[in-house]
């Protein structure tokens, strides 16, 4: 089975089980009069894992494919498959990729992308790939926009629980029809992307007035807000509904409605918090203090059957390069400045290529966020001018 060619029986058992309520959230779907005509490009944001299953659901009736990371495939390439899912290296260009999508339209499928490439930190719209505009342009087809919101409240990336009885919208607008996308130039066609896929959770949630359910709300926000906002420190852990900095005193306390506040009852939340966060890292770089050294494990992905253990050895981050020391000898070298950014988890980083990819466990907690920080404010450093 080639890549985007969904089996029937495991597209409709998986539409069984991807229902639009459960005990976790409820999904709403705004199609403002838009019908989806095949071929066409459905792009969407990316606030949380349950991404595709709310895609899936939405689309429906179109067995869509969907554009998914090649790490998502390991250990699961055949479901993959039979689901229509198509695998690309994570914010790296790739012209298969292009090749085999510009193939499935020419098919008369329906092809779901995320452009920011990976699951929003704060809650709020990451940054937009420029290649899709390029593709859009050359794609000639109808573009859509999937807004989905509500995502990340119901399933924060840092937290490896799920909120409760969480309202999820799926709104479906028209981007560029076929005529708009042939004719406009791809700055155009990335503006109208960028501004039809911008959001704020935070925001939605108070307008919405909403408030999630569930316990001990910071848990895990470490993982994401890795320094003290106020002293530095890099000593911050969460306890409960806070985020508490054992150095300075400063408090977080995080409430169900989104908002947070600190010791002085001054209102803030999580975007405007992590954007202090990257300011920490790039004067960090720009002084050249920024490090992080660690014991670590490298995991290759074999194609896409799978990770596998390389090798135990040390992980290295300076402002200039990330490197992965075995016995005192480099084995890995990542210049910093190359890499708009990388995946990341809580205690992994992934660097890679169309060619390979490695996937670095760090013993060293909170440190692979500072890492994927620093690749993404060196990149910002090097490219500014």
């Amino acid at each position: 089975m080639e890549y985007g060619n969904a089996s029937g029986l495991v597209w409709k058992l998986a539409s069984l089980l991807n229902t639009r309520k459960n005990g976790k959230y409820k999904i709403e779907v705004v199609k403002n009069g838009v019908e989806i005509e095949a071929p066409c490009i459905v792009l969407a944001n990316h606030g949380s894992i349950m991404d595709y299953r709310v895609s899936a659901y939405v689309l429906k009736k179109h067995r869509p494919c969907h554009v998914a990371a090649a790490n998502q495939f390991a250990g699961k390439k055949t479901l993959m498959k039979k689901l229509g899912c198509v695998p690309t290296v994570q914010f790296v260009p790739d012209v298969k990729l292009v090749s085999v999508l510009k193939n499935l339209l020419n098919s008369g499928k329906v092809i779901v992308i995320f452009p920011e490439s990976a699951v929003s930190f704060d809650g709020t719209t990451r940054e937009i790939d420029k290649n899709i505009a390029k593709f859009v342009k050359v794609a000639k087809v109808p573009v859509y926009s999937l807004l989905i919101k509500g995502g990340y409240a119901a399933k924060p990336r840092y937290d490896e629980v799920f909120r409760k009885n969480c309202l999820i919208e799926a709104e479906l607008n028209l981007i560029l029809s076929k005529e708009q996308a042939i004719n406009s130039d791809t700055q155009k066609i990335h503006e109208k992307i960028t501004s039809a896929l911008s959001f704020d959770v935070w925001k939605w949630m108070d307008e919405k007035g909403l408030k999630v359910k569930g316990k001990s709300l910071a848990c895990g926000v470490e993982n994401l807000l890795t320094y003290c906002d106020a002293c530095g420190s890099e000593n911050v852990f969460s306890r409960g509904e806070k985020l508490i900095c054992p150095d300075c005193g400063r408090e977080l306390v995080f409430n169900p409605n989104g908002k947070i506040f600190d010791n002085d009852g001054k209102k803030t939340n999580l975007h405007l918090l992590f954007e202090n966060q990257r300011k920490i890292v790039s004067e960090k770089l720009k002084d050249k203090s920024f490090k992080v050294e660690c014991d670590a494990e490298a995991f290759m992905l074999d194609g896409l059957d799978g990770f596998k253990k390389t090798a135990s050895g040390v992980f290295r981050h300076t402002y200039d390069f990330a490197e992965f020391l075995i016995d005192g000898k480099p084995k890995f070298i990542f210049k910093n400045g190359v890499r708009r950014s990388v995946p990341v988890g809580n205690d992994f980083i992934e660097f890679g290529d169309t060619e390979k990819c490695v996937r670095f466990y760090l013993k060293q907690k909170k440190a692979a966020m500072r890492c994927a920080l620093a690749v993404e404010e060196s990149f910002k450093l090097k490219n500014r001018d």
